[in-house]
């Protein structure tokens, strides 16, 4: 005999989110022993956060908003259940409690993990780099029965936490596969992005880039986005700088980038095919609400290689008889 069942779950969420933009993360439900009947989930979500869907393999489920866990007693009635949820169900003082069902009528021990999705809004109240707890806990609404003739049974509660963010600094190449040769033939572009926050504002932006030894510079400088800015290139120092007045965030992302373009100098062994990498870092700073924000930086890795070759097929999506094409393309180094 496996015993009652014990449903769980296990939620997925990133370390840090943006304020005043949705965002998305998953509980995935499963069971150990006994089948349960009417599975559904008790989602308790802190201040400052506005829940704006719980879904269920892409369709949106219908749920009930309870209300905020008052401080005495520590308690809410699930309406489901009509049983309280207590502390040792995950219950914190402010947080507020909501319910939904899944359409589904029963689970086993070999049955896939049910994934839940909760899209949320971190407020514009939300406190910047402060951890969020979220908690999920699984319940059977009809416990070991289908007609719930044991009452209900819940398993326990799991967390995860996000913290509120104001930007995103990035710094990308567009190599293919993030690989390249070197020699003249074969430039690419760096391109440095900051991705602010919905309705926030940022100020007196700065970037600096301090290129390594073994690129060139080609050129091609450019930036989009943003108030009042500027970029440069010192060739003594190697250094790309850039400044902006002002960027205020909407929801699509990059609202700043500086572009340009370098290739590989001669740094391969050509009597052998080993490959070599090249780190180079560029660093951000902004103020944002009269307070300077922590020096950032982001890191970028490209391979160098004598012969760098790709390969595409299209369509990505076949069925039998089908005509399937490949396509390789592939560059060799200048030197």
């Amino acid at each position: 005999m496996m015993g009652q069942p014990v449903p769980a779950t296990t939620i997925t969420i990133q370390d840090d989110e943006f304020v005043n933009e949705q965002f998305c993360f998953t509980a995935d439900l499963s069971l150990s022993g006994d089948p349960g009947y009417g599975p559904y989930v008790r989602v308790m979500v802190p201040p400052d956060v506005t829940v704006n869907s719980i879904s269920f393999l892409g369709t949106s489920l219908t749920y009930t908003k309870v209300g905020a866990f008052p401080s005495y007693p520590l308690a809410l009635a699930d309406p489901i259940s009509t049983d309280s949820v207590k502390a040792s169900d995950g219950a914190v003082a402010g947080d507020t409690l909501f319910v939904a069902r899944l359409p589904v009528g029963s689970m086993v021990a070999t049955t896939p993990d049910l994934t839940v999705s909760l899209c949320v809004t971190f407020n514009d109240e939300a406190t910047i780099d402060s951890n969020y707890t979220f908690t999920v806990q699984p319940g059977l609404e009809f416990g070991d029965t289908p007609t719930g003739d044991n009452g209900p049974v819940y398993g326990a509660a799991s967390t995860g936490q996000s913290k509120p963010k104001i930007l995103e600094f990035t710094k990308d190449n567009n190599a293919p596969e993030e690989e390249r040769p070197p020699g003249p033939d074969w430039p690419f572009t760096y391109t440095l992005a900051i991705d602010v926050a919905n309705l926030k504002t940022v100020t007196s932006l700065s970037f600096e880039d301090v290129l390594p030894a073994n690129l060139t510079w080609v050129g091609n400088l450019t930036t989009s986005g943003g108030t009042g800015c500027a970029a440069s290139y010192t060739p003594g120092t190697r250094t790309v700088s850039a400044t902006c007045s002002s960027v205020t965030g909407t929801e699509n992302t990059d609202e700043v980038t500086i572009s340009f373009d370098v290739y590989i100098q001669d740094i391969l062994d050509e009597t052998n095919c080993n490959r070599d990498t090249i780190y180079n870092a560029a660093y951000f700073t902004g103020i944002y609400n009269a307070v300077s924000i922590t020096p950032d930086s982001a890191r970028d890795t490209l391979e160098v290689e004598h012969f760098s070759i790709q390969t595409t097929v299209s369509p990505s999506q076949v069925l039998p008889d089908d005509t399937v094409t490949y396509t390789t393309v592939f560059q060799f180094t200048d030197f």
